[in-house]
């Protein structure tokens, strides 16, 4: 609106200034033909008649013609010199109003910012491009600074909060950039910026704060740190285990917090803090489930953290709790079955496998073993057919004290 009216009474001046100026010309046009006009004195014209009088008139007639003529050119190339330095000068002067326009373009623009501008995204796209074409060398800066100098902290958060929605708009996802690189300039901390943006665990729809992202952004992205491991630990000081477990659990569920939850879990999952059990409570595995526990595909992710975070063998651990639960026979037995279904066979001969070190490490004997396995030698060919027969027969070459075909026979 501004930038309107400078350029109409702009118009106005200019037009005004041409009018003056050409009327003076049209002036100066005058009073230069006058004289001319006046070369012939009043008593030649009136009172010499003759031929020397004639001559004089000639004379001076044909003077004051050339002088007006020579006049005439001087005025039109005036006047053409005039209207050149006129253009040039509202060229000139188009020019400043328009820079002097473009400076103003940022403050303009937020000026224009209210509650609800700063959330249309017509507004916005509009802000954008003023900011964006205006001074492109400090535009982003100005537009932060002059952002946060009329408005505060209130209308910078709305558009930190925008930049974390879906087609999130440019101007917010410029702010957010720009804002973070400033947060790094100023060195601040994690905790910093945690409570700069009012961020709090006690709070029941944390996870659901779209300023967490902008959080998580800075301190992964910036920081170059885990942001999961600083909310575990925010989080741990509130919930108790099975609390913190279960609300993690259910927000992992929703489109809207399941990102977010899911990194804490496994956040959770690699603390040290966590015994074994802990993790397997975590992942919501129940070993008393027997081979359905195998199928359980956290499975796999079980074995992987422990593997990663802990000095444990998974598969160790795995038999010994087994084991616990539902006796060597049955385990053994539970892992031939398994053995033969394709899905579980690696889980399974790794599990049996550190069911024979155990064996080994107890000092277990082959008779213990083929009771262990329900193995009768006097079946005969039924014995053979046995598929926990290739479990003794491991255990057996392993344990190396007799030698295997004799034993059988004596058996």
């Amino acid at each position: 609106m501004a930038a309107k009216s400078l350029n109409k009474h702009f118009s106005y001046f200019i037009l005004l200034l041409a009018l003056v100026l050409l009327g003076c010309v049209s002036i100066r046009s005058v009073s230069t033909t006058v004289p001319n006009s006046n070369a012939v004195p009043n008593e030649g014209l009136v009172g010499d008649v003759g031929p020397e009088a004639d001559r004089r008139l000639r004379m001076q007639t044909w003077s004051a013609k050339d002088e007006g003529y020579s006049s005439s050119e001087e005025r039109v190339s005036g006047v053409e010199k005039f209207r050149d330095f006129i253009k040039s000068r509202a060229t000139a002067l188009k020019n400043f109003a328009k820079n002097l326009n473009r400076q103003k373009a940022t403050e303009d623009s937020v000026t224009e910012l209210g509650g609800k501008a700063v959330e249309s995204k017509r507004i916005d796209a509009a802000l954008t491009q003023s900011v964006t074409n205006t001074r492109p060398e400090l535009s982003e800066e100005a537009f932060l600074s002059t952002l946060t100098a009329q408005y505060g902290d209130e209308a910078l958060t709305k558009l930190l909060e925008q930049a974390q929605r879906p087609g999130s708009s440019r101007l917010a996802t410029m702010v957010k950039d720009v804002q973070l690189d400033h947060w790094v300039s100023q060195e601040k901390t994690a905790d910093d910026i945690y409570n700069r943006l009012k961020l709090s665990v006690e709070d029941a729809d944390f996870l659901e704060k779209p300023l967490l992202g902008t959080w998580i952004a800075f301190v992964e992205d910036k920081l170059k740190e885990d942001p999961y491991d600083f909310l575990l630990l925010k989080l741990a000081k509130h919930y108790e285990g099975d609390t913190l477990a279960k609300m993690l659990h259910a927000a992992s569920t929703s489109d809207r917090t399941s990102a977010i939850a899911k990194n804490l879990e496994k956040a959770q999952l690699r603390s040290t803090r966590n015994t074994e059990d802990d993790v397997l409570k975590l992942l919501h595995l129940n070993v008393d489930e027997g081979l359905k526990f195998l199928k359980q595909p956290d499975l796999r992710t079980f074995i992987s953290i422990v593997t990663s975070y802990r000095k444990t063998d998974p598969y160790e651990f795995l038999a010994l709790k087994l084991t616990q639960i539902h006796g060597e026979a049955i385990l053994a037995n539970m892992l031939v079955k398994a053995k033969s279904d394709p899905r579980l066979r690696i889980y399974a001969e790794k599990i049996e496998a550190a069911q024979i070190k155990n064996w080994l490490a107890t000092g277990k004997t082959e008779d213990d073993v083929l009771k262990i396995l329900h193995l009768n030698p006097d079946e005969g060919l039924e014995f053979l057919k046995q598929p926990a027969l290739q479990t003794f027969i491991s255990y057996a070459t392993k344990h190396d004290t007799v030698d295997l075909s004799e034993y059988l026979v004596l058996k």
